[in-house]
């Protein structure tokens, strides 16, 4: 999902904002259908970055430790195995 937002981004800004421009008859339509796009990607980013390890209950592309550091969460989101317990992917 989180790929197919990133890669439909533009185009998809393009046709929605495209379309708004038409029904509401301001260039406003292109700034909304960005925004909209744009928290779409961040929802779906922050619903794949959550995914729980059914064996350890931690996320499981994210290390425990980095969890108590603001701001330096890093996503592996290449995972194969659960960061902290190296159970393997569902």
């Amino acid at each position: 999902m989180m790929i197919g937002l990133f890669l439909g981004y533009v185009p998809g800004a393009a046709l929605l904002g495209g379309a708004l421009v038409w029904f509401v008859g301001s260039p406003l339509g292109f700034m909304i259908a960005g925004a909209g796009l744009l928290a779409a990607l961040w929802w779906a980013d922050a619903r794949f970055a959550s995914f729980r390890c059914p064996s350890c209950g931690e996320r499981f592309m994210v290390r425990r430790y980095e969890l108590a550091l603001p701001g330096i969460r890093k996503h592996q989101f290449s995972a194969r195995r659960c960061v902290n317990c190296g159970l393997a992917r569902p």
